[in-house]
């Protein structure tokens, strides 16, 4: 009997940060942006914020993350959404 090693198809990505919103509803938006667009992102410290919206500045704000591989694509969202100018 041979051990066959079975792949999932999964690799392991680093998240990468990518922008950092004041208001929950921006970050809302660009992220509803993105999955139009095919790109998964996640939200650091989005129930923290929810729970406590006044620890925004101390926290450095609702952090947007996107997979590695999404970086360039989501930069190029976020310049063409005027989040980031040139």
């Amino acid at each position: 009997m041979e051990n066959e090693e079975k792949s999932t198809g999964m690799d392991c990505e680093k998240l990468i940060t990518v922008f950092s919103f004041n208001f929950a509803y921006e970050a809302y938006i660009v992220q509803s942006k993105l999955e139009s667009e095919g790109i998964s992102s996640f939200l650091q410290d989005e129930y923290y914020l929810q729970l406590n919206p006044l620890a925004t500045n101390a926290i450095g704000g609702l952090r947007l993350q996107v997979l590695e591989s999404d970086l360039n694509k989501t930069l190029e969202i976020l310049k063409e959404t005027g989040y980031i100018k040139e």
